[in-house]
């Protein structure tokens, strides 16, 4: 059931970093989803992908 956060959440980090290209952001997903996440900004974002420090991989994601 989309609910568009996703979307909301790309949309808010994208008009962010136009303001304050020099911030950065955390994303806390759960770690299944985070491959979602990059194809979502790849989908929605095609230009602007945010740079990562890492690749967005779950294998590098740090469970608690």
């Amino acid at each position: 059931m989309g609910l568009g956060k996703s979307l909301q959440t790309i949309a808010f980090l994208h008009t962010f970093f136009a303001y304050y290209p020099d911030q950065r952001s955390l994303l806390l997903v759960p770690s299944n989803v985070v491959h979602n996440w990059d194809e979502e900004f790849h989908h929605w974002l095609p230009q602007g992908r945010p740079e990562t420090d890492d690749e967005l991989t779950p294998s590098k994601v740090k469970s608690a």
